[in-house]
């Protein structure tokens, strides 16, 4: 037994060859899809954006030439100290001392970290330019010093490495009774405490290096400039959003050939 279709449940076959021969009304309703998303735009505040870039250098005369991973890794780290979540909370903080108002989730949705190739661009959208450039110019003076900090512990931890092998050869030399350097601890008990407490402070120091690879630099970024212009994505975005959603409304309306069935239902009223 066949189920009956009412007209108004699937298109028509000739459905899409309707729409086709009506494409100026999908052309017109996508113009005005367009035409109200750049109304929405007019509405909204214009938005400044201020950036900077932070440009890290690698010392291969230390390092050697790393594999393409290997580097990916030591960049990311650097990342993940520019973005990391404490860094975040203290610029909050400093914004609001600064008479800024900001909120978390509008600071993560105002302040972008990224990456071109060795070096980072930080991004700080805001109505106002001036608060813009004040606050990527402190989110960079911040990350900065963590970058330092993060350095100067990475290459005391490579120090600390160098004197535990050192250490580790005396205990080697020790095992196999044969004349240590006047370097190494003549007590084996002071020997195994030295090694000991030297790979505890590697440990620590490689923590509070936070994945900084030594030999990589950070260069000082120059001031963001204040921002002349508002950026104009943001009203494109909104433009063609509109228009997208107009060309789909059309070729709906179209599809289902609804233009045709209310004129036949306007005939029949009267």
């Amino acid at each position: 037994m066949h189920t009956a279709h009412s007209p108004s449940s699937h298109p028509s076959p000739d459905a899409l060859e309707y729409a086709l021969q009506h494409w100026p009304w999908i052309v017109a309703l996508a113009l005005l899809g367009a035409c109200l998303g750049w109304l929405f735009s007019l509405a909204t505040p214009a938005r400044y954006e201020a950036r900077l870039q932070i440009t890290l250098s690698l010392d291969l005369s230390r390092t050697g030439t790393p594999s393409e991973d290997e580097l990916d890794m030591v960049i990311n780290a650097v990342g993940n100290i520019l973005d990391a979540p404490s860094l975040r909370r203290q610029l909050l903080q400093d914004a609001q001392a600064a008479g800024i108002s900001l909120t978390g989730d509008r600071l993560a949705e105002r302040a972008f970290l990224e990456r071109k190739g060795q070096s980072y661009v930080l991004r700080v959208q805001l109505e106002d330019p001036q608060q813009a450039t004040w606050l990527v110019n402190r989110w960079a003076e911040l990350a900065f010093a963590d970058l330092q900090a993060a350095e100067s512990h990475a290459m005391a931890a490579e120090a600390l490495q160098r004197h535990l092998d050192g250490l580790s050869g005396c205990l080697a030399e020790a095992a196999l009774s044969i004349s240590a350097p006047a370097i190494c601890p003549t007590d084996l008990a002071v020997l195994q405490t030295a090694i000991q407490e030297t790979s505890q402070q590697i440990m620590a120091e490689r923590q509070a290096g936070r994945g900084f690879f030594p030999g990589l630099r950070a260069i000082a970024p120059q001031p963001a400039e204040l921002p002349l212009q508002p950026v104009q994505f943001a009203r494109r975005n909104l433009i063609l959003a509109g228009g997208l959603l107009g060309l789909l409304s059309g070729v709906l309306l179209l599809t289902w050939q609804l233009p045709e069935r209310l004129i036949r239902r306007g005939k029949h009223s009267v």
